[in-house]
């Protein structure tokens, strides 16, 4: 128990959980390796009160922490774990319900979100490409975004070096982004519609990648793309390159990045947007959301992506998302039509 209580936050560290040392000996090393199983399969019982006590500790918090709705981000720094919640009272709840369990402690931040800034986890791979802080003046209600710029120049080469992820790492990147989706909230949403509106786009040049996958932002995002130039649409292109296909596949991006296909683009935007979609195009038209967006990238006729769909016929025949793009836009593939029935025909047999 605690003997004092604190003033709450939404943000919450928890201490490093003692780790216990077991004896060198079969038996015990034997118990050890149940520890990794799932909790269905393990006889708690045979397990002294410490090994116990570990187990709870490592597996069953774990799960606790990546599962709970009230919590919008997990954050290893430092050898702790700083719970980032929803709200006020979400943290509170939480604080309430494990404060004799587990050993924690509210965090005091002026920037909250200075914990986001080169956090490690089990996605340590997976990073915001910008280092953020917020300062917020309640007086004249302005919100100033302070990042450190992505190391990549905005130029078409460096599409070229854009990595192609494997399906689970491109799975594990979209969950990433979802996750992101109440980073901003409806307060800091407004004012960074203010300064769009005012044409203060360093804020969407520098954010552009979670802007896109937030609850409130994105709406903003396309009402602001609707009333850009081309010009400006190009750099926004530019900010998001390659995951523009991960951010299509996305909850919410997916509204930005189709709304985007709809606008009225000049030829090269065009071309650059589906250039950008090439590195991951078989994920994109394979998954449930993003294959809108490559439906519609369709209408533009852009070789370099229908060359994506021929040389990888048999994977996306073979998935069932997949084929039903194909099969559904089979018009936009005159000189290939016939192969494309063939491979289609084998899967509707081979099923």
């Amino acid at each position: 128990m605690h003997s004092s209580v604190e003033k709450p936050s939404t943000l919450i560290a928890i201490r490093p959980v003692q780790t216990y040392i077991y004896k060198e000996n079969k038996a015990i090393n034997k118990r050890n390796t149940c520890l990794g199983k799932n909790t269905e399969q393990i006889d708690f019982y045979a397990f002294n009160k410490d090994e116990r006590h570990k187990l709870l500790s490592d597996s069953f918090f774990e799960n606790i922490f990546k599962n709970d709705i009230r919590i919008k981000i997990v954050i290893d720094k430092n050898g702790k774990k700083i719970l980032c919640f929803i709200n006020l009272k979400d943290a509170i709840d939480f604080y309430k319900q494990f404060y004799n369990i587990l050993e924690m402690y509210f965090i005091h931040e002026e920037n909250p979100e200075y914990f986001l800034c080169g956090f490690e986890s089990k996605l340590d791979h997976i990073t915001l490409p910008f280092c953020k802080t917020y300062e917020k003046n309640n007086k004249n209600q302005k919100i100033i975004i302070n990042t450190h710029k992505n190391k990549n120049t905005n130029n078409e080469k460096n599409n070229d070096k854009c990595k192609e992820y494997t399906k689970e790492e491109f799975v594990q990147k979209i969950d990433y982004y979802n996750k992101l989706k109440h980073f901003y909230s409806k307060s800091d949403a407004q004012k960074i519609k203010i300064l769009l509106k005012d044409l203060k786009t360093d804020v969407l040049k520098e954010n552009t990648k979670d802007l896109c996958v937030g609850i409130y932002t994105n709406v903003i995002l396309q009402e602001f793309l609707s009333e850009s130039d081309n010009k400006l649409i190009e750099e926004f292109l530019r900010s998001l390159e390659n995951d523009i296909s991960i951010i299509a596949c996305t909850k919410y991006g997916a509204y930005v990045i189709q709304k985007l296909i709809s606008l009225n683009l000049s030829v090269e935007n065009k071309r650059l947007l589906c250039r950008y979609f090439t590195k991951n195009a078989v994920h994109v038209i394979c998954d449930d959301i993003g294959n809108y967006s490559i439906q519609k990238l369709l209408k533009f006729d852009f070789s370099e992506l229908k060359e994506i769909f021929i040389k990888n016929l048999k994977v996306i025949c073979g998935d069932k998302i997949g084929s039903k793009v194909l099969n559904k836009n089979i018009e936009y593939f005159t000189d290939s039509k016939k192969l494309i029935e063939k491979e289609l025909n084998n899967f509707v047999n081979f099923n």
